[in-house]
């Protein structure tokens, strides 16, 4: 038996959001291959899910339809929970 506290603790699944961010200076592949470290990141830290948001009219955010980054992310990862809207 744990303690009182392991006892009663309560799991929480984890998402996030991501819209593609722009680093300065950066181009097209090294916004992709970000976004794609960022999914396999949280895969690797148990994350549950990740949603790909659109944002348009800024430089600061990539310009790739959440579609492409869902299927890309999907190639790439095996267990975390992806979608888009």
């Amino acid at each position: 038996m744990g303690d009182f506290y392991t006892d009663r603790m309560i799991t929480v699944p984890l998402s996030a959001l991501e819209v593609a961010m722009v680093q300065a200076g950066a181009g097209a592949a090294d916004t992709l291959r970000d976004t794609t470290e960022f999914a396999r990141r949280l895969e690797d830290l148990g994350y549950l899910r990740l949603w790909y948001a659109e944002h348009h009219h800024s430089p600061a955010i990539g310009a790739f339809p959440p579609v492409v980054l869902t299927a890309h992310a999907a190639a790439l990862t095996s267990s975390i929970r992806l979608g888009s809207g």
